[in-house]
């Protein structure tokens, strides 16, 4: 029987979980072709009214707020409208 002090045990036990703790996160993070952290910030919407921060997904020029359900432009909207008309 091979005898090992019980701190060297803990030391390796914890190594061996950290490594495969960040093997799991690289592969997890990596190996996504698709998802892209600014194609969600794209996304994000936030209501004038209630100031609720939501995902918007959708292509529609006005959203519904789903939290106070109130009818807002989508910032896709404003930034097109600011471009085109800079004195507003």
């Amino acid at each position: 029987m091979i005898k090992i002090e019980i701190t060297l045990a803990e030391a390796l036990f914890l190594s061996v979980s950290i490594f495969l703790v960040i093997i799991v996160w690289i592969f997890y993070n990596y190996n996504k072709k698709e998802k892209n952290i600014i194609n969600d910030a794209m996304n994000l919407e936030q209501c004038r009214f209630c100031a609720h921060v939501f995902f918007n997904y959708l292509d529609n020029d006005i959203v519904i707020c789903p939290l106070c359900k109130s009818y807002i432009e989508t910032n896709r909207t404003r930034l097109t409208s600011e471009k085109s008309n800079p004195n507003v």
